[in-house]
């Protein structure tokens, strides 16, 4: 066993050095059940891990410094340790272009498929005086589908 230590290179704790290489994980089958483990390969992209925290932010409405906090580091880094954290101005960056790509998706889909569009407005002011303003689409499509 001696030899084989001296020998041997230790094992690094990355999830794979190469990263065209796919890794197996395990996930719940199409009937939900923890019983039914089904295996699947899943493949590291930056990308979509940063679109992902993106989508976090903005959904769960955090903060972008939230990205900085020592918590979500460590989490981060036991969920995926190839994900390099990004910092709060990337992190603005990124939801901003969130933004923008829904905001052409949005006007794609109605320029295609709806025919009426109204908009309704609502003001108000809050118990702390802090002013909002509500704008609320409705639409028909070309099916005439509400």
């Amino acid at each position: 066993m001696l030899r084989h230590l001296i020998k041997c290179q230790k094992y690094v704790g990355s999830l794979c050095h190469d990263p065209s290489q796919t890794v197996l994980t395990f996930g719940l089958g199409k009937s939900r059940e923890k019983s039914n483990l089904v295996p699947a390969s899943h493949r590291f992209n930056v990308e979509a891990c940063r679109k992902a925290l993106g989508t976090f932010v903005i959904i769960d409405e955090q903060p972008f410094k939230v990205v900085e906090g020592e918590g979500f580091k460590c989490l981060c880094k036991q969920l995926q340790p190839q994900f390099t954290i990004v910092s709060r101005h990337t992190m603005a960056r990124d939801c901003f272009q969130l933004y923008l790509d829904e905001n052409l998706r949005l006007k794609a889909f109605f320029k295609s498929n709806c025919s009426k569009v109204a908009l309704t407005s609502d003001c108000w002011t809050s118990i702390q005086n802090l002013n909002y303003l509500a704008l609320i689409t409705y639409f028909i499509d070309n099916e005439w589908k509400y």
